[in-house]
This record gives structure tokens, sequence and C-alpha cells, in this order.
């Protein structure tokens, strides 16, 4: 099949990403997209969407036909390159492949460790009532702000961070994700990008300082391990005993930081907002509190943090009578997959008690499945419980509005304005 000219590929008209009422609520435009082109082409991002739930899960599960090398980094300024060494390759964990991945991974995988884990649930639980503690009088606030606060106190005590810097965590985490854009297959050029120049820099600046910082702790880390994910990682080995290099576990300890904080922070304010307009699923969940892990199933289906996860073809491919050709950008479009009808019956619904919940793909698929998924697990439903426990009316204020930051890949809430009673 030859590949049909840019001309003559599928689109889906009117469909854009970064769009504000796809960012609010991506079920109208997934449904058309479904029945319309369930794969097809976006000229904004130059690369072919893929919107049905076999066809995202079989692209994240072949690394070997659709790499993850198709995420690199905005080149750094010449005059930062040698402050920000430890991020100047792109050997972030979710954007290689095997067999740099498969240790990497490997390594990660050992500080995520059941014990571990397990060990997180009394904090989680403390940290929330600190956090509810710090808000609950004031009888209003930005339900993001609340739920961000929460989830980087647990990351940074999984990694043994001083929590009086999580300012910083936050803003180097933020420069992280600003300067990943797509790039060509067999090369280090990107596709595009919407920074100026004066925020690239300041950007690499941001992870400059973040390098200088995890540079330190790493290093002290080697000589005094402890219990945590950071000490984890250096300690880790592959089966030729070779450990990573400390410039990854710096590197990965950042990926860390950004994927644990935002993850569960945006999945707890969706999951309020639901409720919110869901107030017979509220009703369930306050009669039987055990339902609160299927209902963070649910929102990971119905509105998590992932966007998009963006691989690069290394092949020829077809799909649906569509031929990719080698090189091509293919995007994965996790919520039109996590609402597809032949997959969740009701795809709009937000219902807590779905038998297949956790089929959902809001933390992956195959080798590049987010490794922070078993603290998710443990983590949002603790989070959920005790803001309905200490604040038993907590509601996202539908009369005011809820703002929305376009992002490369991560849904970004800016302002999701909440109430409930003071103590």
């Amino acid at each position: 099949m030859k590949d049909a000219t840019v001309a003559e590929r599928p689109r889906l008209p009117g469909f854009s990403v970064a769009d504000d009422g796809f960012l609010r609520d991506p079920f109208l435009l997934s449904k058309r997209a479904h029945e319309e082109a369930p794969i097809f082409f976006d000229d904004q991002t130059n690369s072919w969407m893929i919107t049905k739930y076999q066809d995202v899960a079989a692209v994240l599960s072949d690394y070997q036909t659709f790499s993850s090398r198709a995420v690199g980094r905005i080149p750094v300024p010449a005059k930062l390159a040698s402050r920000a060494a430890d991020f100047v390759k792109d050997e972030i964990i979710f954007a290689i492949d095997p067999p740099e991945h498969t240790l990497a991974r490997a390594t990660i995988q050992n500080g995520f460790a059941r014990k571990i884990i397990d060990s997180m649930a009394g904090y989680a639980a403390i940290a929330a009532d600190e956090i509810i503690d710090s808000v609950i009088d004031s009888g209003e606030g930005n339900m993001i702000e609340i739920c961000y606060a929460f989830s980087m106190r647990v990351i940074t005590q999984m990694l043994n961070l001083p929590k009086e810097y999580s300012a910083d965590y936050r803003r180097w985490a933020e420069a992280l994700f600003a300067l990943l854009v797509p790039k060509k297959l067999d090369s280090d050029e990107v596709i595009t990008t919407h920074l100026s120049a004066q925020q690239i820099e300041a950007r690499w600046t941001d992870l400059a300082d973040a390098g200088a910082f995890l540079r330190e702790t790493v290093l002290e880390r080697q000589k005094n391990p402890g219990g945590d994910l950071i000490s984890a990682m250096i300690m880790a080995r592959d089966a030729n005993g070779n450990a990573i290099d400390p410039g990854a576990v710096v590197r990965h300890s950042l990926s860390l930081i950004t994927a644990g904080f935002d993850t569960t922070a945006t999945l707890l304010a969706h999951l309020i907002l639901h409720f919110t307009r869901n107030p017979d699923q509220l009703a369930l969940l306050k009669a039987d509190p055990s339902l609160a892990n299927n209902a963070v199933e649910e929102g990971l289906r119905r509105q998590g943090s992932t966007l998009t996860l963006f691989r690069i073809a290394t092949k020829d491919v077809t799909l649906h009578d569509h031929l990719i050709p080698r090189g091509s950008l293919v995007c994965a479009l996790i919520p039109a997959a996590n609402l597809d009808a032949d997959m969740f019956s009701d795809p709009a619904r937000f219902d807590i008690r779905r038998i297949n919940a956790n089929r959902h793909l809001g933390l992956g698929r195959g080798r590049h499945a987010c490794a922070g998924q078993p603290l998710v697990r443990v983590e949002a439903p603790i989070g959920l419980r005790k803001l309905y426990e200490r604040m038993p009316d907590l509601r996202i204020d539908l009369d005011k509005p809820i703002e929305y930051m376009p992002a490369f890949g991560a849904l970004t809430v800016t302002s999701m304005p909440a109430v409930w009673s003071p103590r």
C-alpha cells in the first residue's frame, strides 16, 4: 500500500489536543473520532492520532515498532550546557527503549518494592491530615493546589527529600515537562516548540538548578544509603552486576518527582469534580468507603492526567488500511481509548462500581506502564477517603470556571475552585 499524500491523509476537522473543550471533557470529541476517523492525521502535532482502545493498547505494547524515542528535549543553550550536564541527554525513563530502558526500569521498580509502598500508606494518611488541617478553616480553596500539596509531600517522602524545597521541586518538574517535544527518528532534531528563546533559557536554568541539587543528593546517598527511593536506585544492579550511572539517577529522580506529584494530584482533583457532578456516586462511596479503590480506577479511566503518549514508527506499518510510514510520529490518545464504547459500556458515565474500570490505559501499558502505579493505587484512595472524612460536604464550585493550560502530554489544571464547611 502506498502512503497517501499529506493532503489525502484522513483528518478530524476541529480537533486539537489543546482545545479547551477537549481538556474539560474529552468524551464528545473522542466519540466523534471513533465514529468518523478512528485513526487520523493531526497537522498541529504532525502525528497520526490513534483513538480506539485496542489500537492504542497495541501501539503501547509494541516498543519495537513504535519506539518511545519520539520524545526529545529542546537543545540546551550553550552557556548552560555544563551546568545542566545531567539533563542534556535525552535518557529520561519514558523516552528510551531497551536495552537502556531495561536497567532504568528495573532500578526504579526496585524502589517501588511492596514493602516500601506499604510503608507509605501510614505516611500518606498523616500527610493528608496535615494538608487538610492547613486549609480546612478557610472553607474554600483551589482543589488542584490542595491535591498538589498532598501528592508532593508523599513523593518527596519516598525520595527522602527535604519538604521545604517543594516549590523548587515543582518548578523543576514543570521545566522538565515544558522542554519535552517530539523529535525525528534517528535524529536529535526536534519538530516544534512554542517556547521563546528567553523561556527556553529560563527552563534550562531551572534544570541546571535541579541537577546541582539532585547530584549532591545522589552523591550523599552513595555514601550513606537509606530506605528511600533514591538509595534504592543507587543500589540496584542488573543481571551483570552493573549499577546505574549517577547522572541517570538524577534524571530519573526528577522524572519521578514530576510524575509522582502530577498524576495523583490531577486524578484526585478530577475525582472530586466528578463526585460533585454525580452525587449518586458520592452517596455510594460514603455508604461503602471500600469503593475508593475502584473509584480511583474509574477516575483514571474517565479523566486521568495523561493526554498523549507519543511514539515513532520504526518501520512502515498499516493500521485500519492507512499506511503509516517509517519515521512518522504516532500519538496514542489516551482519553479517547479510555472512552471507547467497544471497551467500556456507557463510557461517558462516571461509575465507581464499573466492573472493568481497571482495564483503563490511564497509567500506560507495556514496558512503559507507569512504574509508580503501585504508589498511585495506595496514595490516591487514602487521599480521597481523608478528604471526605474531614470535609464531608466538599464540592467543586461549578458556578466558577475551571481553568486548564495546554501542555505536552499531560492534562494541566490551573484552577478548580472548591468549597466546604469550615470545622
